[in-house]
């Protein structure tokens, strides 16, 4: 296979297949994510907002590189940058090196030339994304496939190799479910790969409408990718645990070319970038996902960008690229257009890179060769600043740690840009109204080069710690503040957070005793636990009913949990105890019934039985609380009848529950009327 490409030109091969355009970009690898861990968009997500404070000023931190006649994206993680640098365009498989620097001082770490598994198939080296020490690379790129290989940060050392081969684009690269798993979009699949080992976890079969529109965007466990229909490319859902395919937009807009992919907004809302070169196919559609399905939200006009990223604000705004060649800002919630730069872009087919700091600063490079040029712009598009930057394509940005951003060129031109130190105390917890007793995890989001942390929980236990992301429980109810204070050696940092924490009382939980139960005993349904609405479990308990034969004979501890309306849950036992059959059997003719029932004034409490005895008698309403209640009450042997005052109850359903010293525990309903 061969290529031809110049510092300012590239040369596109379009290839037919049965329902679909299969379009090639000549070109070598990219990458990017927040410590810029993912290729394109920069995160899992791909919405290229990062955490950090880029630079204010275009001043320069180092430059320079391996040489390279094409400019490739860099990205990020801790204090490492990595790059594919392609020195030599006519030699595929040993022209291009991938090279490592540190990231404050450009020190060169380490170069790489992957292994060649396919001689005849293989592309250029390349990277595909950063993370947690591990640079992950790949020899596919061309629609040739070949293995990803992860790759040591500390020295290039080969990690592992993966099971499955990969054919991403090579302007595209993997992303990441959140326990650190690779999500790769080929062509013809879906594949998660294990970070640990490389072995594939699973992989789904997709139908993608063109090469460089195969990458996936990963959002709240599910990943989002473009897919052909006969009808134009739709949006695919696929659930990042299983593999298993959810559920598919309609087709958003005629045509099968398609050569960007989705980023998925902080709020979870889609944008799905449609664009092949034709002003009746071409915008930027935002959908929203409800849990069962994608609804277009808003559409609008999209200029031709291919291999391009967008982006997001921190207050929501989303960026893209208008007809004209111009940044637009738009309001997520509407579309409409808000603010619009200076036209940046030029050419038959510009692609476009951009990177949003946390204060909505804008850092995009035009793509562009003879013209290339980084710009700055504040977040209503207003520009900072511009540099020029030959020949820029596909080269950046990335901001990193402490805000350094990295742009790529050719020659030796990479560039660290100074980012603008922050020093700053954040943090957040995952529940900021627990339950009294719970338990609360904060973690720390301080910036800057943070050493030390003193947090204070006033109401927690414990009060004070100094780990970064400390565990504290809640015992009491209250509304408490919450205060971190960083350090960096020299500088410190205090954020105090009011009333940040409100720990939500338990609800009440009560339960009233149970009678005796033999064994060959019915189904008991258990009513006694109060409020109700509550759940029962023990042994013998199966949906609210007590088995005195399944939990056996002896004493038995059974649980009464009731939850409130806030999730707060509050228990209360008793004691099921379980006797003989045998002894049941001699006193198997006694009875105790209540008449008449229903009752419109009092009713009796009759008796047969063969011994005298004493009782305790009481009666409940449906919430569990006693209304009526006689206790050592002496009832003679053969047939009695005692009078209960019903009359002054208000009319409904109750329960009434008699025990004896024989044993004896008989229970039942009673229906008051008048």
């Amino acid at each position: 296979m061969s290529d031809l490409m110049t510092c300012n030109t590239v040369l596109r091969h379009l290839v037919l297949f049965p329902c679909m355009l299969f379009l090639l970009w000549i070109i070598p690898p990219v990458s990017r994510a927040d410590n810029w861990q993912v290729g394109p968009g920069g995160k899992p997500s791909r919405h290229s907002l990062s955490s950090e404070h880029g630079p204010s000023l275009p001043q320069l931190l180092w430059q320079g590189s391996l040489n390279a006649v094409v400019s490739q994206q860099a990205v990020i993680d801790g204090n490492i940058v990595a790059l594919p640098r392609m020195f030599n365009i006519n030699d595929v498989l040993h022209g291009t090196l991938i090279v490592t620097h540190d990231l404050q001082t450009g020190d060169t770490l380490w170069t790489a030339d992957l292994p060649v598994d396919f001689p005849s198939t293989d592309w250029r080296n390349r990277v595909s994304a950063f993370r947690d020490g591990v640079v992950y690379a790949t020899r596919s790129g061309n629609t040739n496939y070949s293995y990803m290989y992860a790759l040591s940060a500390a020295d290039g050392s080969i990690i592992w190799k993966s099971q499955g081969l990969v054919n991403e684009s090579s302007t595209e690269g993997v992303s990441f479910t959140s326990e650190g798993d690779l999500v790769v979009g080929n062509f013809s699949s879906v594949m998660r790969i294990s970070a640990p080992d490389g072995s594939t976890v699973w992989e789904t079969n997709r139908s993608c409408p063109t090469s460089n529109g195969q990458e996936v965007a990963v959002f709240a466990g599910k990943g989002y990718y473009w897919e052909a229909s006969p009808y134009g490319p739709k949006v695919s859902v696929i659930d990042l645990e299983t593999g298993d395919g959810l559920y598919s937009s309609a087709a958003l807009s005629p045509g099968f070319i398609q050569q960007l992919g989705l980023f998925i907004g902080p709020d979870g809302t889609v944008y799905a970038p449609r664009t092949m070169n034709n002003p009746t196919t071409d915008f930027l559609f935002a959908l929203e996902d409800n849990g069962s399905e994608l609804v277009i939200k808003w559409s609008v006009p999209l200029g031709y960008v291919p291999f391009s990223t967008f982006g997001t604000g921190p207050d929501g705004s989303v960026y893209s690229y208008s007809v004209n060649g111009e940044v637009i800002r738009l309001d997520p919630t509407t579309g409409s257009i808000l603010n619009t730069s200076m036209a940046i872009l030029s050419g038959t087919s510009p692609s476009p890179r951009m990177a949003v700091d946390a204060q909505g600063y804008l850092y995009i490079t035009n793509g562009g060769f003879a013209t290339g040029a980084f710009h700055s712009f504040n977040p209503d598009l207003s520009l900072r600043w511009t540099e020029p930057l030959l020949n820029v394509n596909v080269g950046g940005p990335a901001i990193g740690n402490g805000g350094t951003l990295i742009v790529c060129g050719t020659g030796n031109d990479v560039r660290a840009y100074k980012g603008t130190y922050v020093l700053q105390a954040l943090f957040s917890a995952d529940d900021t109204d627990p339950c009294a007793g719970d338990v609360v995890n904060f973690t720390d989001q301080s910036l800057g080069s943070v050493v030390s942390w003193s947090w204070h929980f006033p109401g927690g236990t414990p009060d004070y710690s100094t780990a970064q992301h400390p565990e504290v429980a809640y015992l009491s109810t209250g509304t408490y503040d919450v205060t971190l204070v960083v350090s960096d050696g020299s500088l410190t940092d205090t954020l105090i957070r009011p009333g940040y924490i409100e720990v939500l009382p338990l609800p009440a939980a009560t339960f009233a005793g149970l009678p005796l139960f033999h064994l060959g005993d019915p189904p008991y349904l258990l009513t006694e636990g109060s409020p109700v609405g509550g759940t029962y479990s023990g042994p013998g308990v199966t949906e609210g009913y007590f088995y005195p034969d399944s939990a056996g004979q002896g004493t038995h501890e059974i649980k009464y949990t009731f939850t409130d309306p806030n999730g707060c849950s509050n228990f209360a036992v008793q004691t099921a105890t379980v006797l003989p059959a045998t002894y049941l059997n001699e006193i198997r003719t006694d009875r105790f019934i209540l008449l008449p029932n229903p009752a419109s004034q009092n009713t009796f409490l009759i008796s047969d039985i063969s011994f005298p005895c004493t009782i305790s008698f009481r009666i409940t309403d449906l919430n569990g609380n006693t209304v009526r209640e006689l206790s050592n009450m002496g009832v003679p042997a053969g047939e009695s009848r005692m009078s209960i005052d019903t009359e002054s109850l208000l009319p409904g359903i109750y329960f009434w529950h008699l025990v004896s010293d024989l044993h004896t525990a008989v229970s039942g309903k009673i229906l008051l009327i008048r």
